[in-house]
C-alpha cells in the first residue's frame, strides 16, 4: 500500500506542478523560421523567438474495458504536459488504471515517461527518453528504460504531422517469475501521427517498438478525440501492449478500450 501511494505521488505531483506553471509570453512571431540560404543550422531561429516558451497540458479520466490477462472494467486516468521552446521540447506522460478485481496486485498498472528533444532544425532533433512500467498482470513487476537517439518530422501538411524516431539504450526489468533483474541493451523505433481533421477534433496514432535480447515490447495507442465545448473533449482510445517473452500462463498481448473525458489547459 505504501509503495502504491509513493508511485502515485511520483506520477501526479510533477504533472500538477507543470500544469500549473505560468505560461511565458512570446516575444515574436509564431513557430520557428528556417532560411536555407543561411547555410548554417544555428541561424534557423529569428532573434524575436529566442524567449518563446509554450505550455500545453491535458488531463484525461474515464472508463475502460480490458481484455487479455486481467479482464476487468476499470477507471482510467492519464495526463500529459508539454513545454515547447525554440531549441528544446520537453514532455511528460503518465497513466494509471484502477481496477476492482479480487487480485489487487494484478490490477495495479502504472506507466510514466519523460522525453526531452534538442532541435537541430525545424524537422530534425536529438532526444533522450526515460520510461517506467508496472503491469503485474503481464508479469512485469517493474521495468525501466533509458534511451537516446535521432528524430525527424517526416510530414507537416496543414493539420497533419508524422514524426519518426530511432534510438538505443538500456533496459532493466524485474519480472514476477524471476528473482534476478534482467539488464540488457535495447533498440527503439517510435512513430507518432497526428491529424486534426476539425478544429479541436483529431486522430492520433502512437507506436513504440522496444527490442532487446530477452523481450520485444510493442506498444500501440490509437485515439479519436472529439471536441465537446471549449477545452473539454471526449476521447475513444484503443491501446495494445505486446511482450514477446512472458511468464508461464501469461498472455503476450493485452488490449484496452477506453472512453474518457479530456480537459486541455
Amino acid at each position: 500500500m505504501l509503495l502504491r501511494r509513493v508511485l502515485l505521488c511520483a506520477v501526479l505531483l510533477p504533472t500538477l506542478a507543470l500544469a500549473c506553471a505560468p505560461r511565458a509570453q512570446a516575444n515574436g512571431g509564431e513557430g520557428a523560421i528556417f532560411n536555407p540560404s543561411e547555410g548554417r543550422i544555428s541561424q534557423w531561429l529569428s532573434a524575436g523567438e529566442v524567449q518563446e516558451s509554450h505550455w500545453n497540458s491535458e488531463a484525461e479520466l474515464g472508463y475502460l474495458s480490458v481484455s487479455g490477462n486481467a479482464p476487468s472494467l476499470s477507471t482510467y486516468a492519464r495526463a500529459r504536459v508539454v513545454n515547447d521552446r525554440p531549441r528544446w521540447r520537453h514532455q511528460f506522460r503518465a497513466e494509471t488504471i484502477f481496477s476492482e478485481t479480487q487480485d489487487t496486485a494484478a490490477s495495479q498498472q502504472y506507466r510514466a515517461s519523460q522525453t526531452s528533444a534538442y532541435k537541430l532544425s525545424p524537422s530534425n532533433y536529438l532526444f533522450e527518453a526515460l520510461r517506467y512500467d508496472r503491469n503485474v498482470s503481464q508479469g512485469i513487476r517493474w521495468r525501466w528504460s533509458e534511451v537516446g537517439g535521432y528524430g525527424r518530422q517526416l510530414l507537416q501538411a496543414g493539420d497533419t504531422s508524422l514524426v519518426a524516431e530511432i534510438g538505443a539504450g538500456t533496459r532493466q526489468t524485474r519480472r514476477t517469475d524471476l528473482a534476478d533483474v534482467q539488464r540488457e541493451p535495447i533498440g527503439v523505433l517510435i512513430s507518432e501521427l497526428n491529424w486534426e481533421f476539425i478544429k479541436g477534433s483529431s486522430f492520433n496514432e502512437y507506436v513504440i517498438v522496444e527490442s532487446g535480447r530477452t523481450n520485444t515490447l510493442v506498444l500501440s495507442q490509437t485515439a479519436l478525440t472529439l471536441s465537446i465545448q471549449g477545452n473539454l473533449s471526449a476521447r475513444l482510445s484503443y491501446d495494445v501492449t505486446h511482450n514477446s517473452d512472458v511468464p508461464a500462463g501469461v498472455q503476450r498481448t493485452d488490449a484496452t478500450s477506453s472512453v474518457t473525458l479530456v480537459y486541455k489547459f
